[in-house]
């Protein structure tokens, strides 16, 4: 309890200094990897980017719905049982709302499809993503392996 409480002292008075950048609080927001992570961790960096107020935030809010989708994905995943990534999918929804352009959000929704088994809805989020990426950092490989393996599922 009493971390809790420090920890919502301290996102208070990140509330009340909140810059208009998303960016400048990103990292203490999330402390997630694609590593493993305990249960305890995903609920912590989740608190925390619940209690975080977006409404102050001018750029970048796109990427806290992303870091939000994230942590929903990999709380929904812990689960081996789990195929409901609803939550996780609203996340990413809410951030494309905010900036469609954002290929790295269309990725995780694509991702949160596939594992969900809606593949037509996965394709969709791949193809966005393709479409946004910058060919710099554009992953050709996964690329065209998830929207292979969602057009066979589709098939089968």
């Amino acid at each position: 309890m009493k971390f809790y409480l420090i920890v919502f002292a301290v996102l208070l008075f990140a509330c009340k200094t909140l810059s208009t950048d998303y960016m400048d609080h990103r990292k203490s927001l999330n402390t997630l990897s694609c590593d493993i992570n305990s249960e305890q961790e995903v609920n912590a960096t989740l608190f925390k980017l619940l209690a975080f107020d977006t409404s102050r935030v001018n750029d970048n809010v796109d990427w806290y719905y992303k870091d939000l989708g994230f942590t929903l994905y990999v709380l929904s995943a812990m689960n081996p049982d789990s195929t409901d990534f609803s939550s996780a999918i609203e996340a990413y929804e809410s951030g494309i709302k905010v900036n469609p352009a954002n290929s790295s959000i269309w990725w995780d929704l694509g991702i949160c499809y596939y594992f969900q088994g809606d593949y037509r809805q996965a394709l969709n989020a791949f193809e966005e993503y393709k479409k946004h990426s910058d060919p710099a950092y554009f992953d050709e490989q996964g690329y065209a392996e998830m929207i292979s393996d969602c057009q066979k599922r589709l098939n089968e």
